[in-house]
């Protein structure tokens, strides 16, 4: 095989799928992909798409989420030295990176009916490949540093922008965390749609260090296909039933975008011997770990484990913090995203001389564990890792009549992400109706989970000195406002 650093994701795929052609690489209830069959996959999307004018001026962008198909085409991109973007890049983001050519199948549910291109059976290798043919002209090596994936993300700011990777920076990454996906024994499941950025760090890190991918399925399934590692949100792991059950711990759960709370955390490590609490980013990729497990007193353990980069707290003054001194987070790596694309121009600083500045406020422990606190900037809410600017929320309901002002923050309940809204409303307004239009309105402009799960009606929003919303008020009235409830109902 080739030195890492000089070959593109794709020819490295291939190494290893002609060095073990029969080994696991998609395992699914009734059948499993081959990575020898997973590289003849791609090689036919490549010719397919070679032949529909996809080349290094192109960017592709997938309508589906058939897990075959979605990597085929991410190999098949990287063949070709196309650029990849993920499911999240709207027309908008993708300004400096204009999608060329969008892909779907059959069953994708896509409203498109003009400019979609469907992925079906003629696809195949069967139908693809010469028989015994050369497809040689395919490899022809990328540019490994020109932009591949074209990724979503909201960074320390909350705005909307797109970080690019290149094929060489993926590459790096991937190496990072081979100790995650040792060949021929790891076999990891997802949680993550298989249309997002979280999903593809995960599955290139398996595909391109020999390991296997299972499908998403109930503990029966993955006891059976050997799953030994689980990836997902902490959000999507409160979803999972975790209970004792009939089938031995799995070994690792790997959980990422908001706070492992200690209940959560003991809940998790019914089902799994160790959970994996990572702190990563889109611009940093996986940076650090806080290995969580059970003592044999049933004392919850909390262990730090830093992975190759370099996670530091600092003062305001950028002096290192001290164990329980409490600072400012920044990650620095060889493979960090070094500038954003901002649809609408602007300079962000989130990215400075090498580091990067997730905008979290955090301690380590004595343990070395890293504990976020909070983030630095109040009007930031997290949604699984995904940040959006409290403002752009409330100037959306603000403009919906009906609606003087608004405030919007994340519910101040251990273990919620709910979303809440505090307004105040025109007199004399239908109120229910102008609360659900405003929630249409926040749904239809950033997606259903930004839609406030509850929209209270306030006499004003509470202010600092400044002006500026009062957020921790909020929060506080809130929480007296539940249990003032919780009074009313005992009585």
């Amino acid at each position: 095989m080739m030195s890492d650093s000089a070959t593109s994701v794709a020819r490295r795929f291939t190494a290893l799928a002609d060095a073990a052609p029969d080994r696991d690489a998609l395992v699914f209830p009734e059948m499993a992909y081959s990575y020898g069959m997973l590289s003849a996959l791609s090689k036919a999307f490549a010719i397919k798409m070679a032949d529909l004018g996809v080349g290094r001026d192109a960017t592709i962008q997938l309508e589906t989420t058939d897990l075959p198909v979605v990597l085929a085409a991410l190999l098949a991109s990287s063949r070709l030295g196309a650029r990849f973007a993920e499911a999240a890049i709207t027309d908008a983001l993708a300004a400096d990176n204009p999608v060329t050519h969008r892909f779907g199948t059959p069953s994708s549910g896509s409203s498109r009916t003009t400019d979609l291109i469907i992925i079906d059976a003629t696809w195949s290798p069967a139908e693809v490949l010469p028989s015994g043919g050369p497809t040689e002209t395919l490899d022809s090596q990328p540019d490994l540093d020109a932009p591949w994936l074209v990724l979503a993300t909201s960074g320390t700011t909350g705005t909307p922008k797109v970080v690019t990777l290149s094929q060489r920076m993926v590459l790096q990454r991937s190496l990072a965390v081979g100790d995650e996906f040792l060949p021929d024994i790891t076999r990891v499941a997802s949680l993550f749609p298989y249309n997002c950025r979280p999903f593809f760090a995960r599955a290139l890190g398996a595909l391109l260090n020999g390991a296997a991918i299972v499908d998403r399925g109930d503990w029966a399934f993955w006891a059976r296909a050997g799953v030994n590692r689980v990836t997902g949100s902490v959000t999507q792991a409160k979803k999972l039933q975790c209970e004792p059950g009939n089938t031995a711990k799995i070994a690792v759960l790997e959980v990422s975008g908001a706070t492992l709370s200690e209940s959560e955390a003991r809940r998790l490590l019914g089902r799994f011997a160790l959970v994996d609490d990572t702190y990563g980013a889109t611009e940093t990729s996986k940076s650090f770990s806080n290995h969580v497990t059970l003592g044999d007193d049933g004392a919850l353990q909390r262990i730090g484990a830093m992975r190759d980069s370099l996670v530091e707290i600092v003062t305001d003054l950028g002096a290192l913090c001290a164990v329980g001194e409490t600072g400012e987070v920044r990650v620095r790596n060889g493979y960090c995203a070094d500038h954003y694309v901002l649809p609408d121009g602007g300079a962000v600083d989130a990215l400075t001389e090498g580091y990067f500045y997730p905008g979290d406020i955090a301690r380590w422990d004595a343990a070395g564990a890293l504990e976020i606190l909070r983030r630095k900037d109040k009007t930031l809410i997290n949604f699984d890792g995904v940040k959006l600017s409290a403002g752009m929320l409330e100037g959306i309901m603000r403009s919906v009549d009906g609606i003087a002002r608004a405030a919007a923050f994340e519910s101040p309940k251990e273990g919620s992400q709910d979303l809440i809204a505090f307004v105040v409303f025109e007199p004399g307004c239908n109120q229910p109706q102008v609360t659900e239009l405003a929630r249409k309105a926040c749904s239809d402009a950033l997606g259903a989970k930004f839609a406030p799960v509850k929209i209270w009606p306030i006499n004003d929003i509470p202010r600092k000195m400044d002006g500026q919303t009062d957020y921790d008020k909020c929060a506080e009235i809130l929480l007296d406002g539940i249990k003032d409830l919780g009074k009313s109902a005992d009585m």
